[in-house]
């Protein structure tokens, strides 16, 4: 559900950490969870494996990728890492976070990492750039226009503004009167 691992520029000690194992591609950025065991995971791909769990009446919650348990209640018993909240699962406490929240650093970096555009089969599209710039890039009116030939027209990523402050302009100056 998340960016194809194929699409990633970064060398693969960079990213492989941040690799979804349900669906198997770099976990989705708007919608990431990560465990109490510090895997993570696509909202999209963790939420119905757990339900699934919950559905066949198991007692536990596994973390797909080590099997750890993630119910609430069963680790509370003294395994459980205090600093790590838990989100209702179907009637269930799961130990499960955003990264953002939990581990902003680790956030931080999944952003910068290296990512082609996926449209780049279908548009010709040549932008990299951080995995965190990517959706400004995608939602760019500009960036996937195509010419008559067909050819994506590449425009340069503008930099963004710090909040709150405005775009440079150029000053006017006003020349000097002369008598």
């Amino acid at each position: 559900m998340g960016h194809e691992i194929k699409r990633i520029v970064s060398d693969e000690h960079h990213y492989s950490q941040y690799e979804c194992i349900i669906c198997q591609s770099l976990v989705d950025l708007d919608c990431l969870l990560t465990t109490a065991c510090s895997h993570v995971f696509c909202r999209a791909c963790l939420l119905p494996w757990l339900k699934r769990n919950e559905d066949s009446h198991e007692d536990s919650a596994k973390c797909p990728t080590c099997n750890q348990d993630l119910l609430y209640s069963t680790s509370a018993k003294g395994r459980h890492d205090q600093r790590h909240g838990s989100m209702m699962v179907g009637s269930r406490a799961v130990l499960v976070q955003p990264m953002q929240v939990c581990q902003p650093l680790a956030f931080r970096v999944l952003k910068r990492i290296q990512v082609s555009c996926p449209l780049r089969d279908a548009s010709t599209c040549s932008w990299q750039g951080d995995y965190g710039d990517l959706q400004d890039h995608l939602l760019s009116s500009s960036a996937h226009t195509t010419t008559k030939s067909g050819n994506c027209i590449e425009t340069q990523s503008r930099k963004k503004q710090p909040v709150g402050e405005e775009p440079a302009t150029p000053m006017e100056v006003e020349e000097p009167q002369t008598s």
